[in-house]
């Protein structure tokens, strides 16, 4: 995925219990996509109406029956008839894009697992956004520490796009289209500056259980409280720390400037 940040950032709320537990007991939860608060995310699929191209349907009707021999052979069936069948399938492509969206993002939903980051912890909508209005707090993990301890699978910076990406169906399974549909999101987002996780459960449906993943205690670099954090909450913090020597910030409003700075405090 080219270069990695040093740092990944998770923007959370002291005062919802699980969120809590990024800090108190190190884990990190792998998200399904229909949780998302974007509609859009991991909801790029194939475009199918681009096999209306007789070679690109003529291309893709060989690789479908090619991926399907095994199994026809096995069970006897004559490959000519199995041709037959895909043609048909494929002669209403609106209803043959919609029936495989469905199939392909209800898969989605189950098997996959996502975990976002910020690469920044300045940006002001992102503490109004994940961290309770700014009441918050934002925990800094170490990129390398997290990629090391291979309990997530493929990460990397998320790409913003005006333009709905192409993904050609006849194309053999690649990397490439796999990252595009699971790491790219609308030009509207890149405020966040996200860099995501994503695992794939597969073959089993996981459980939340499942999908709650611990890292070592080394990998917290950093704790960043927020701007209108309570007294309360800082102390809750401060004393729930793993380590006493990991730098905490408090975040404070750079004078006459619609910006953020923070200063140690421990």
């Amino acid at each position: 995925m080219g270069d990695f940040p040093k740092t990944l950032y998770k923007f959370r709320d002291w005062t919802n219990p699980f969120h809590k537990e990024v800090l108190t007991k190190r884990t990190l939860y792998l998200a399904s996509p229909k949780d998302f608060n974007d509609p859009f995310d991991c909801r790029i699929s194939k475009n199918y109406l681009s096999l209306s191209d007789p070679k690109k349907m003529e291309k893709y009707q060989k690789m479908v029956l090619s991926r399907q021999v095994p199994k026809i052979i096995e069970e006897g069936r004559d490959l000519k008839d199995s041709l037959l069948e895909i043609r048909k399938r494929l002669s209403d492509l609106p209803k043959f894009q919609k029936e495989g969206e469905k199939i392909y993002f209800e898969s989605q939903d189950k098997h996959y697992g996502v975990i976002s980051f910020s690469t920044v912890w300045d940006n002001i909508l992102l503490w109004s956004h994940y961290a309770n209005n700014h009441r918050g707090f934002c925990i800094g993990l170490s990129e390398k520490k997290l990629r090391d301890s291979n309990r997530f699978g493929v990460g990397g910076i998320v790409n913003y796009e005006k333009k709905y990406p192409f993904i050609d169906p006849s194309d053999e399974f690649m990397m490439e289209n796999y990252l595009t549909e699971t790491h790219t999101k609308a030009k509207d987002w890149e405020y966040e500056n996200e860099f995501r996780l994503t695992k794939l459960f597969f073959p089993n449906v996981p459980s939340n259980k499942d999908r709650l993943v611990t890292f070592e205690n080394d990998a917290i670099t950093e704790v960043i409280l927020g701007l209108r954090i309570s007294d309360y909450d800082k102390k809750e913090i401060l004393s729930s720390l793993p380590n006493k020597s990991i730098p905490v910030y408090q975040i404070q409003q750079i004078p006459f400037e619609f910006k953020i700075e923070r200063k140690r405090i421990n």
